[in-house]
């Protein structure tokens, strides 16, 4: 038996797609079934699809959903599993899902901020072709937001922070969409000279947690997404009478110093009260989210030693310094320094610091760098010497 996976272009390029196919190939491992990744749906003509096989689609978008389901649904009945945030079926299409719990997850963000007293909250960065903000606009307007509220990004966050900084005034606390829409909004912030209130963001990245300050996020199991899918595929291939299950994972509320460290105490859910564009990229194409992705996959793909490399080159060491402190060759250094430049698709020294101090060392006292819980106190940077 075997499994397709085909997933949107834009989200295979994120550290939330590595963790999810994470889950599936974990799963891989202890059951038998192999996994055929497509580029494109056609390709699945390529291949002779049985009554056992499914098909996986990791998705953001509705438009591009319908049209990877519509073209594939002669292959394989109900046997079609969609991962990602859409209230199922999107105009009656046939699949089950694997979900965060939006409605949930968006409730527990306002009452933390209701509980330390922040009333007034807006949404910011919804990016209008995404399933996933438009379900947590919708949950907003359900907890007691305001459609003046919810400030739209339209792929481009610095105009969503100019619609939305004659009004930053009107408020306590900021959800943003996601971890990048919060960095975006916090260095913008500092441009034009203001305090920060509030702000927690609906998506987890290792980009929040070297970012200073540390972002207060929903911290999702991105990996279990791709095991529950796994069981959602055991569950199809033996009941065949099955038309559709819904799987919704509730995320966790990771403490940053956005919101000054507070601890989330968990309230029962109460309720206060009850523009179309085609493209399925909108998110991907700010130059912005780019560059924040492209740290993002740095963070995520280097190992430990890479990432205290990454620290020494932040520092200012050459690398014949960096060498010293971990008994390799020059040319060793060398080497693993390319390969980081690479990932964030530069060709220097000067591009990558150019790049990486923009989110990761950003005003930052006495340069210290913090990645995760640790961190190193650096001399202050030195002209480029290699």
């Amino acid at each position: 038996m075997s499994l397709f996976i085909i997933c949107q272009p834009s989200y295979s390029t994120s550290s939330w797609y590595s963790q999810i196919m994470s889950g599936i190939l974990s799963e891989k491992r202890s059951k038998r079934f192999s996994v055929i990744i497509l580029d494109q749906i056609d390709d699945i003509r390529n291949f002779e699809v049985g009554d056992d096989d499914a098909l996986i689609i990791i998705s953001s978008s509705d438009t591009w959903l319908e049209s990877i389901i519509d073209a594939s649904e002669s292959f394989f009945s109900n046997r079609i599993i969609v991962i990602g945030n859409f209230e199922p079926p999107v105009n009656g299409r046939n699949y089950s899902i694997v979900s965060s719990d939006i409605v949930s997850d968006t409730f527990n963000l306002l009452s933390y901020f209701h509980s330390y007293k922040k009333e007034k909250i807006a949404l910011y960065g919804v990016n209008p072709s995404s399933a996933s903000d438009t379900a947590r606009k919708k949950s907003f307007l359900q907890f007691g937001g305001l459609d003046n509220d919810v400030y739209i990004n339209h792929a481009n966050l610095k105009n969503c922070f100019l619609n939305f900084y004659s009004s930053f005034n009107d408020y306590d606390a900021i959800l943003c969409a996601n971890d990048y829409c919060a960095i975006s909004l916090m260095m913008h912030l500092k441009e034009h000279g203001l305090t920060p209130p509030f702000i927690a963001s609906c998506g987890e990245s290792h980009l929040a947690k070297a970012f200073t300050p540390t972002i207060t996020n929903l911290k999702s199991n991105y990996t279990e997404f791709g095991r529950k899918a796994i069981s959602l595929y055991k569950e199809l291939r033996y009941d065949n009478s099955v038309s559709l299950i819904k799987i919704s994972l509730v995320s966790e509320i990771s403490i940053g110093e956005t919101t000054n460290g507070l601890p989330f105490i968990p309230r029962t859910k109460r309720i206060i009260k009850n523009s179309t564009q085609n493209t399925d990229d909108l998110f991907y194409s700010d130059t912005e989210i780019t560059e924040m992705l492209l740290v993002e996959k740095l963070l995520t793909e280097c190992d430990e030693t890479s990432l205290a490399i990454l620290k020494y080159i932040i520092c200012g060491l050459t690398y014949q310094e960096i060498s010293e402190r971990f008994y390799m060759s020059v040319n060793g250094i060398k080497y693993i320094a390319k390969k980081m430049f690479d990932l964030c698709g530069v060709t220097s020294k000067k591009e990558f610091l150019c790049l990486v101090l923009k989110y990761i060392n950003n005003a930052i006292p006495e340069q210290r760098i913090a990645f995760g819980n640790s961190s190193a106190h650096c001399a202050r940077l030195q002209p480029e010497r290699n």
